[in-house]
């Protein structure tokens, strides 16, 4: 059965997806975390990684868009937008790069319907570079250092969402992008 009537939806012109396999999710996949060195000086650690990259299940991915440059921006305070998730009914998937880098990645939905102008970024260009929202804990030896300035080892965090950074943004760790 198809069914061809919209009833009060954000989007006008749903019909745009509907040769779509899905109508209103897209599905793809981020790496987030690596053992890379990243921008921030904070040190992950494999076993880190591993113990702590699952608090990201069930976590949002955020964006906010900004219709002047048609691109996403950065971390915002109050003007993040839901535009997916990352659905908790999977494993963690980890990696190791060409560089020999540890690397943690999953999969992810995003909504055509409540991120439309979001979706339609991957339409041109199928990847962007994501920043990590988390709650971090430093070794007591380290957590007084300034971020960017000091070394910082990570000893846990707890994964609040993913941000889906613009083109005039680098990602604190450079491998970090969502496909």
């Amino acid at each position: 059965m198809q069914f061809n009537n919209k009833v009060k939806m954000s989007l006008n012109d749903w019909r745009q997806f509907e040769d779509d396999e899905n109508i209103s999710l897209a599905f793809g996949n981020v790496t987030f975390l690596s053992t890379r060195p990243n921008s921030h000086l904070h040190v992950y650690t494999e076993s880190v990684i591993r113990q702590y990259a699952p608090s990201y299940l069930g976590q949002m991915i955020v964006a906010e868009y900004d219709s002047i440059t048609n691109d996403t921006t950065t971390h915002t305070d109050d003007r993040l937008n839901i535009v997916g998730y990352i659905p908790s009914n999977q494993e963690v998937q980890y990696s190791v790069d060409e560089d020999g880098y540890f690397n943690a990645s999953v999969d992810i939905v995003l909504s055509k319907i409540y991120a439309i102008d979001v979706y339609n970024l991957f339409k041109s260009k199928d990847t962007k570079a994501v920043s990590v929202e988390q709650l971090v804990g430093f070794t007591p030896e380290t957590e007084d250092g300034i971020d960017g300035v000091d070394e910082k080892i990570v000893i846990g965090f707890e994964g609040i969402g993913i941000t889906i950074l613009g083109d005039r943004f680098k990602p604190s760790v450079p491998n970090a992008n969502i496909k």
